[in-house]
C-alpha cells in the first residue's frame, strides 16, 4: 500500500530513503493541510513509480532485516536467556 510519511525523527526519512521512497516524505515543522493533501496527489499521480521503487528494494531491505536479527540473537544472549542463566 503506497503511504507519505510525516518526518518525526530522522528514522522516519532514513527507512523511507533505504526505500528508495524520500520523494514522499515530508517534515513535521513543515506540514499542513495543503501540503500533505499536494503530496498524497502526487504519489497517486507517480504510483507506478513508486511501487517499482519499492518492488526492486523492499526484498533485499528484508533480507538484511533478517541477517541483523539472526546476527543479534546469535551473539548476545537474549532477555529470554537472561532470566534463564539466573
Amino acid at each position: 500500500v503506497p503511504c507519505v510519511a510525516i518526518e518525526y525523527d530522522h528514522k522516519t526519512r532514513g527507512i523511507m530513503r533505504d526505500l528508495g521512497l524520500e520523494d514522499w516524505v515530508t517534515g513535521i515543522a513543515e506540514v499542513s493541510p495543503d501540503s500533505l493533501v499536494a503530496l498524497i496527489d502526487r504519489l497517486f499521480a507517480t504510483r507506478a513509480e513508486y511501487v517499482s521503487r519499492l518492488t526492486s528494494r523492499l526484498p533485499r531491505y528484508v533480507a538484511d532485516a533478517h541477517d541483523i536479527t539472526f546476527i543479534r540473537t546469535r551473539t548476545r544472549p537474549t532477555t529470554v536467556d537472561a532470566h534463564r542463566a539466573a
